[in-house]
């Protein structure tokens, strides 16, 4: 059964807000000047009335987003793996990129997402979405600040009132992945050795972790590494598979969802740190694997000496 996300904007300082606080400073200082009226005066009469015209700016904003959101929500029927529009739209299919990351300044850090839309199809009028027609090559890498990369096959809405709202498509079938080698092995000095079996099946990464002369002072890890980015902006996501002080551990990792998955929002909208909300899912995430580069890493680490490591590669057939 397909499961459909709504992921809805928030009540944030946008930037119309921003511009028209940056308006009213630059008119108080004229009028202090030519008046010669104090400025901490002007600002205890005027202040209240400019944070309530922002708040209601703000939320007159969000709302109407919103409005529109659950009014396309309201055309949509899912029925098993197939999307129904009971109104036929104008769209175009193509690939929504989004990058989420945050920049540190002297006082404050903030959260920033850059985001664009790809063509792939023309424009047509779309009344019906076979989910297994969908490409299943889809890129999901989100760290637990938020920090990620969404690439996801989407439909882009161009009609006058849906204007930039998307529907993204995650498609969980089983995509054709490869190792180039299932086996991974660390002799640290003939003190500790440890070696890991790999096989991928389906949407699953799995095997075993054997240590011989293992040391409780030296830990195993096995990590799942992606990197993946867009426009001059690169994301690396280290997601911990298993570890094991232990002579074997066995481990399981699923990289695509149980279902198919349909994501309604606003083109803006989107960021890896919303997605990860709406998800419900524990971070680090890497699903999909379907753009970047990906690797499995076998370490050993020590409480004093640097970590030593291997790795193998992950790709698609």
């Amino acid at each position: 059964m397909t499961k459909v996300i709504i992921i809805r904007t928030e009540s944030k300082i946008a930037i119309l807000p921003m511009i028209f606080l940056f308006i009213f400073i630059m008119l108080i200082l004229m009028i202090s000047y030519n008046y010669a009226i104090p400025i901490i005066t002007i600002l205890i009469i005027t202040l209240p009335s400019l944070i309530l015209v922002t708040l209601v700016i703000i939320l007159i904003r969000s709302k109407s987003l919103n409005r529109v959101i659950n009014q396309l929500s309201s055309l949509i029927i899912v029925k098993d793996n197939e999307i129904l529009i009971t109104k036929p739209i104008l769209a175009e299919y193509g690939i929504l990129n989004s990058v989420g990351y945050w920049t540190i300044g002297r006082r404050i850090s903030s959260y920033r997402c850059k985001s664009y839309f790809k063509s792939i199809l023309k424009p047509n009028y779309l009344n019906r979405i076979k989910v297994d027609e969908i490409s299943n090559k889809y890129t999901i890498l989100v760290d637990s600040d938020g920090c990620g990369v969404l690439i996801l096959p989407c439909f882009k809405i161009l009609d006058d009132y849906f204007k930039n709202i998307v529907i993204a498509i995650i498609n969980p079938r089983t995509p054709n992945l490869e190792v180039s080698s299932n086996r991974l092995r660390i002799d640290y000095k003939g003190k500790d050795i440890v070696e890991a079996f790999i096989h991928i099946s389906g949407s699953e990464i799995y095997g075993s972790i054997y240590r011989y002369m293992a040391s409780r002072y030296r830990i195993a890890r096995l990590e799942l590494i992606g990197e993946a980015g867009t426009r001059g902006q690169y994301i690396i996501i280290h997601k911990l598979i298993t570890e094991s002080r232990s002579q074997k551990v066995e481990f399981r990792y699923k990289f695509a969802p149980n279902e198919p998955i349909v994501i309604l929002t606003h083109e803006k909208v989107l960021t890896p740190m919303r997605l990860l909300k709406a998800l419900r899912q524990k971070a680090p995430l890497i699903l999909g694997l379907g753009a970047g580069k990906y690797k499995l890493r076998l370490s050993l680490e020590t409480p004093i000496r640097k970590k030593v490591f291997t790795e193998v590669g992950i790709k698609y057939r």
